[in-house]
């Protein structure tokens, strides 16, 4: 695969054993994964010493074989997760919202009680994926969306694939990770704020103070920007590679629906970790789990993935961000709380496999 190397820094860590390459091997590295049967393109951004190498490699799209920018869009899915957590942190600053609130209270029961473990949930549960409530995403919404590809999904068709469906819990008992939760988080957020348009309600919260000027949730018009990565996936386990990008996957979602860049994302991480210009410190330490615990099986944190929890060496440090898993697209974007490191990593393939990367990179710990 074609390739480019931004900038070249070397990326040995002196503190931790993350980034254990350099930026050729990463390179090297990157293009194989690319160059691999379902696999398209992708970016990479360290940032490390107060430098940012910036990596890229493979095609954006493959009708007119235009390569990865460093600065192309990518759906970025879960990693939503972190922003709408941090507009939910900020409007209990305001107290406007507290964690103790029910989605009930707020909202009524727009299921007619439909939603197994709904009237029960808190918030809280919501952030800390304990709610129980069933996940849209595993009952047949990803079908649905590629047979509407020009279907713009609302809250609640969307979650409608979750009514009927048996909980997996009792509310607030166990942690199961849950993206329905975090679609009517966003339901809260603009009940709360009597405001029906997200991206006015993110950009004046996170986007302008976090100076991140290419994230957005996409509002349906197509064709879509050039600056977009064209996203692609197999539709059957034995077809080729799909464009995918004009299905409208949840788009609007504010679970997994923002669009944004790898420079954006590590304004985000500054914002959030290094400026406290988000939300409080305290704030941010809850979010963490340094206030109040979460046990090692949580895997989804209250809006923060922590990585390496699982490592029996001991040696890895605790990385925080988010992972995520969109139609055509893969995401992860972590921070190293020791010395600020961070890692991102964009793909426009439903098949690159960014968890397995990351430990062959040492940024993840071996499970």
């Amino acid at each position: 695969m074609t390739a480019l190397v931004i900038a070249i820094v070397n990326v040995i860590s002196c503190t931790s054993p993350v980034f254990a390459l350099d930026a050729a091997e990463i390179q090297e590295r990157l293009d194989r994964y690319t160059a691999q049967e379902n696999n398209v393109g992708a970016l990479i951004l360290i940032h490390q010493n107060n430098a940012d190498i910036l990596i890229t490699s493979g095609i954006a799209n493959s009708e007119n074989k235009a390569l990865i920018q460093k600065n192309s869009r990518f759906h970025i899915a879960s990693l939503t997760k972190m922003f709408t957590a941090v507009m939910i942190y900020q409007l209990v600053e305001q107290g406007r919202l507290s964690l103790d609130d029910k989605f009930i209270d707020i909202l009524g029961d727009p299921f007619d009680g439909r939603l197994e473990n709904y009237k029960q949930t808190t918030i809280k549960m919501a952030l800390e994926h304990s709610s129980g409530m069933a996940d849209f995403l595993g009952y047949g919404f990803d079908a649905a969306a590629r047979a509407r590809h020009n279907h713009r999904w609302t809250p609640y068709e969307a979650l409608e694939f979750a009514a009927g469906q048996p909980p997996t819990h009792k509310a607030g008992t166990a942690y199961v990770y849950n993206s329905s939760g975090y679609v009517l988080l966003g339901e809260i957020i603009k009940k709360i704020t009597d405001n029906e348009d997200l991206n006015a309600l993110y950009n004046e919260a996170i986007f302008a103070k976090a100076s991140m000027h290419d994230t957005y949730f996409p509002k349906g018009a197509r064709p879509r920007t050039d600056e977009l990565a064209r996203g692609y996936s197999q539709l059957t386990p034995s077809g080729g590679l799909h464009d995918v990008s004009d299905i409208q996957w949840g788009e609007y979602l504010t679970d997994g629906g923002l669009v944004s860049t790898a420079s954006d994302l590590k304004n985000f991480f500054t914002a959030l970790f290094i400026d406290n210009s988000l939300i409080s410190q305290r704030s941010l330490d809850y979010m963490m789990g340094k206030l109040e615990p979460l046990p090692l099986y949580s895997e989804g944190g209250r809006g923060l993935m922590v990585i390496n929890r699982h490592d029996k060496s001991h040696n890895a440090p605790w990385l925080y961000g988010h992972l995520g898993r969109y139609l055509g697209y893969r995401s992860a974007a972590f921070f190293n709380p020791e010395n600020q490191d961070m890692f991102i990593l964009l793909a426009n393939s439903s098949h690159f496999d960014i968890q397995k990367f990351m430990q062959e990179t040492g940024v993840l710990a071996p499970f």
